[in-house]
């Protein structure tokens, strides 16, 4: 239940400051198989001085920094959000630091078919699907045969191992937005049951889970069981993209004097100013709107903050007597 430890060492390979063209390390495998429909992300570990830009191609086109379905992210991977028959292919991962010849690299995705049914226009990717795979071969045992390990003619012993569990990583902040994977490398037998625990509380299957904590993954059978831990930070403030100030209808930073951030018309209006200020939730209501108001509405919002204006203006002439 281990896998593979792949060091990139990033910046360090140009610490002595001497300029290098860009370069790309790639495993020698060329292909990938992944699942259709779920998401996959694909690494590039480009290098050079100075740092070079990576760009991702899909065939002979350039894909977009971000899109419903591509993100070029910024640790050079690309993170595909869906993977449909139109996703498989070939893709290049492209690295230039202005200094001789760009380096590129070519990964192929597949996946695993056959797939039913098959429209047109999906059907020039079908050759990036490979059979599944055959099922294994029947071996007959007799029934008086039971796995167990003899130490001697008197004595029988069933072969177990004990449980040990570990998460092989070290970073424990990350910044707001930021997705992650908590790996847990497991081993035992009879194969361990794995359960993740955030701050004692069990995360189900599938669920995703936001902000810091601690995370504990528990592994057990009957005989025994084993947890690893850490602890997650959260860097800043998620700020959402529908979540910004406009000007137009209030002056945010009094309304965060005031305290109005609860108000429906300012948990609009403010909504940045007043999520930073640790008035508003990063989630909510008030972040499903349209941006567009009719003018019977503006002058309904006006009237509100001219009264709204008005009360603070008295409660900051209360405050300072």
């Amino acid at each position: 239940m281990y896998g593979d430890c792949f060091i990139f060492l990033g910046s360090d390979l140009h610490v002595d400051g001497i300029k290098r063209p860009a370069e790309i390390i790639y495993d020698t495998v060329s292909s990938v198989v992944v699942t259709l429909g779920a998401p996959t992300i694909l690494q590039c570990y480009a290098y050079g001085y100075p740092n070079p830009t990576v760009t991702w191609w899909k065939e002979d086109k350039v894909l977009p920094t971000q899109s419903e379905q591509y993100e070029q992210r910024r640790d050079h991977s690309l993170a595909v959000y869906y993977v449909n028959m139109k996703a498989l292919g070939p893709y290049t991962c492209q690295a230039y630091n202005g200094l001789g010849r760009a380096a590129s690299w070519t990964l192929t995705l597949h996946a695993v078919g056959p797939v039913t049914p098959l429209s047109l226009e999906d059907f020039a990717y079908a050759v990036y699907l490979i059979p599944p795979p055959k099922a294994p071969p029947k071996i007959e045992v007799s029934q008086s045969v039971t796995p167990i390990i003899t130490f001697n003619s008197a004595t029988q012993h069933t072969f177990t191992v004990p449980i040990r569990t570990s998460i092989p990583t070290n970073r424990t902040t990350y910044v707001v937005g930021y997705d992650i994977s908590i790996p847990c490398n497991v081993e035992g037998y009879p194969t361990p049951e794995v359960m993740w625990y955030k701050n004692d509380v069990t995360i189900t299957n599938n669920e995703k889970t936001s902000f810091g904590g601690t995370y504990t993954c528990i592994a057990r059978n009957k005989l025994s069981s084993s947890s690893s831990s850490i602890t997650i930070s959260v860097d800043g403030i998620f700020i959402h993209p529908n979540c910004s100030d406009n000007l137009f209808f209030a002056k945010c930073s009094l309304i965060v004097e005031g305290y109005y951030c609860k108000h429906k018309y300012y948990a609009k209006f403010c909504c940045k100013s007043c999520t930073l200020a640790g008035q508003l939730s990063p989630y909510g209501e008030h972040l499903n709107y349209e941006a567009r108001i009719s003018t019977n509405e503006n002058r309904r919002y006006y009237r509100n903050l001219k009264r709204y204006a008005k009360d603070l203006v008295s409660y900051k002439s209360r405050k300072h007597l």
